[in-house]
This record gives C-alpha cells, sequence and structure tokens, in this order.
C-alpha cells in the first residue's frame, strides 16, 4: 500500500451484509484489522464472524445505518483510524464525510464537495459542463415558483422529456413525459416527492433519450494516485 491508506490499521465497516463482506475480505487481505457495526436484526450475518471487533448500533432497522454520530463515535471507541461506507447508506452523505474527517478519520470515499455536487443532479450538470462533458438539453426549476418557466423549457426542448428531482437518487422522483398535456401532473407528482423524501424541490428537466444506455467509469484511488477501469 502506499499514500494514505498506508496508515490504516483498523477500518470500521459502516454497512451491512454482502457489501460489508466484501469490503471486509479485501481489508484482512491486506492486513487491516475491520471492525463491524450491526443491528439487531442483522446480529446473525455471516460477516459478522470474522470481524476483529463488532459493535451494536442503537438503533433499528436501516435507519440505524444513516446516524453517522453514532458510527464516528463507535469509530472511536474501536480505535479505528478510518470509516469505509461501502454504497448506499452514509455514502453519499457529505455531512457525514465531513464529519468522519473532521474527527480526525480517514473516509474511505470521495471528497465531502465531490459528494456533495454529485448527490445533487442540478449541481452535477452544471460541473460536468464546466469540465466539458457533453450533457443533455435541459435545465434546473424551483418546483415551488418555476412552474411556467418549466413547462417553456419542456415546449424548448422538445418531447418526451424526463423530470428529476434534483436531489433524488435510486430512481426515486424520476418521472418520463410524453406531452404537454400530462406535464403538469408529473411535474406536481415529482415535487410532491422531492419535498417529502428530499426536502428539496429543485427539479431538473432533460430531453428524454428512449434508446440510451447507462455507462458507467469506475475510478479508485488513495488520495495520491488515481486510476480508472474503463466503462461498463
Amino acid at each position: 500500500m502506499y499514500g494514505p491508506f498506508s496508515t490504516i490499521q483498523t477500518l470500521l465497516i459502516a454497512n451491512r451484509s454482502e457489501i460489508a463482506a466484501r469490503i471486509q475480505a479485501t481489508a484482512q487481505q491486506l492486513g487491516i484489522k475491520t471492525v463491524c457495526i450491526f443491528t439487531h436484526e442483522d446480529k446473525d450475518a455471516p460477516h459478522l464472524i470474522d470481524a476483529d471487533a463488532l459493535y451494536k448500533l442503537s438503533g433499528t432497522g436501516a435507519p440505524a445505518y444513516l446516524n453517522y454520530a453514532e458510527i464516528i463515535a463507535i469509530a472511536h471507541q474501536a480505535g479505528a483510524d478510518a470509516i469505509h461506507p461501502g454504497y448506499g447508506f452514509i455514502s453519499e452523505n457529505s455531512e457525514a464525510a465531513r464529519a468522519a474527517q473532521a474527527a480526525g478519520l480517514i473516509w474511505v470515499g470521495p471528497s465531502p464537495s465531490i459528494i456533495a455536487v454529485m448527490g445533487d443532479k442540478a449541481a452535477a450538470r452544471t460541473f460536468a459542463s464546466s469540465c466539458g462533458v457533453p450533457t443533455t438539453p435541459g435545465a434546473s426549476f424551483d418546483a415551488q415558483s418555476d412552474t411556467d418557466a418549466a413547462s417553456a423549457c419542456a415546449q424548448t426542448i422538445g418531447y418526451p422529456i424526463l423530470l428529476k428531482a434534483a436531489a433524488g437518487g435510486g430512481g426515486k422522483g424520476m418521472r418520463v413525459v410524453e406531452n404537454s398535456a400530462s406535464f403538469l401532473t408529473a411535474w406536481q407528482e415529482v415535487a410532491r416527492i422531492a419535498a417529502k423524501l428530499f426536502s428539496d424541490t429543485t427539479i431538473v428537466i432533460e430531453k428524454y433519450l428512449s434508446n440510451s444506455r447507462h455507462i458507467e467509469v469506475q475510478v479508485a484511488g488513495d488520495g495520491t494516485h488515481q486510476v480508472h477501469f474503463f466503462e461498463r
């Protein structure tokens, strides 16, 4: 190992199930001790058997893994040097990453600033454009005040369009709109989801590409060196 990761002796895995098992296997191959957290529901998870230390979360169910303040406290209690969030849960929470770093822990993941930008679809579009990355025609609007402007934008772009809650994820708060007659209903529906699930009423409008394919480039780094694994 080299760079910041060479300082990791003990790693807290802030996740569960197969995700935690894979992280743990890699860490142990590198000679890093692992600390696993769990809830009552996960107390019999197979990966817990191989952990060097176990700590039970105070909460129950999936929400317990979102309590990053408790997770950071456990990391200190366990003598961990770093937190690996895996994916899902706190992995896309810039405040969790910032809090972990402020607590003197290594955050095994993107920097808080990058998480914040990539977690906001409107900000991500702006950032991508500033880097010279082509984007589909579109714009972002506040659902509480910009309905008319958004409708005009949709007409300019041309149907079909895609509405996306800017702070959404996992496909939540996304609707394909085929024509202007169905715009308002879809807009209001996405606005409700955005406000309820993400407490953010910003909606992104983009041209919908019906025959598109998802292309993903995986990037890894240790704080000093970075590599990518091409597209998949």
